[in-house]
């Protein structure tokens, strides 16, 4: 029952972050017992079942992808392999916890939805309109959370761009020249024909996040109108009605200590640019977050 507790603890007080994490662990287990129960009772079925994916797992196929209307959201927490599971999610916990240092939990939510959205869009348009995939168009499945980590960590990289990470624990770069490598990487990689539809969704949730970040800074919020469904969604289930924007959720002292620091770097930035430009040099975006910061 203890580690139960843990579980329910890490969910319910955790931010938008441990909820995410949760939901594709989750859904990431449930796959592989299910297709464990499989592979003992008939082998061959479960390695059409892993070939194929799974019901969560969506298609570019029009014709397959209205029979799994569902799939368009389900596959962005699906993963069958555990390497490709374990690595979106570590990118994700890293990218998420800058993420929020600069935006809120409910945008996390939003991004990382409509980051996958947008790249299953790029993905599905890209393989019904060009001919180089008609010939695997109907046999492709895309599944994975790549596209939404993708999004996540370019709003994140074009927010606070100057922060050093190391590649390997010993290649120091700047964030956004590594979100910038990724996007050149799956360039390159889709005329591998090795998983070119992973390459192009990934391509599609790097776009929506250099569009959300632009957006921020001309202080409009492109994602505003998701607060209608998740407020429904929230009243559908028993919610108060609050949003998660009302309700204080549970934030690590590794994660409040790195969002400190992150804030008092961008305040010593902006102080920096008005002492050689003067205030007016601020973009509107500087100006309001001098603003909240002065306020603490």
């Amino acid at each position: 029952m203890g580690v139960l507790e843990d579980i329910k603890k890490f969910y319910t007080k955790g931010g938008a972050k441990e909820k995410i994490l949760f939901v594709n662990a989750f859904v990431f287990l449930i796959i592989q017992v299910g297709l464990l129960l499989v592979y003992f009772f008939d082998k061959e079925a479960a390695g059409r079942f892993f070939a194929g994916g799974t019901f969560l797992s969506s298609t570019s196929d029009l014709a397959r992808l209205i029979q799994k209307p569902w799939s368009i959201v389900t596959h962005m927490f699906t993963h069958l392999e555990i390497l490709h599971f374990i690595f979106n999610m570590l990118v994700f916990y890293f990218a998420g916890g800058l993420f929020v240092m600069f935006f809120s939990q409910r945008e996390l939510w939003k991004v990382y939805i409509l980051g996958g959205l947008s790249g299953f869009l790029l993905f599905v348009l890209s393989y019904n309109l060009f001919p180089v995939f008609s010939a695997v168009n109907s046999l492709t499945t895309i599944c994975g959370a790549s596209a939404s980590v993708m999004a996540i960590l370019m709003a994140a990289a074009l927010t606070d761009a100057k922060r050093k990470v190391k590649l390997f624990g010993i290649i120091e770069v700047e964030i956004l020249w590594l979100a910038l490598g990724l996007v050149l990487l799956d360039l390159v990689s889709i005329r591998s024909g090795n998983n070119s539809g992973g390459h192009i969704g990934h391509l599609g949730g790097a776009i929506f996040g250099f569009l959300f970040v632009q957006a921020k800074k001309n202080r409009k919020d492109m994602t505003l109108w998701m607060d209608r469904i998740f407020d429904w969604i929230k009243d559908l289930f028993g919610g108060s009605g609050k949003t998660p924007r009302d309700k204080k959720s549970f934030v690590s002292d590794e994660d409040f200590n790195l969002r400190k620091k992150a804030n008092q770097k961008r305040v010593d930035i902006i102080l920096d640019k008005i002492s050689r430009g003067g205030y007016e040099s601020l973009s509107k975006e500087e100006k309001e977050f001098l603003f909240k910061h002065s306020q603490k």
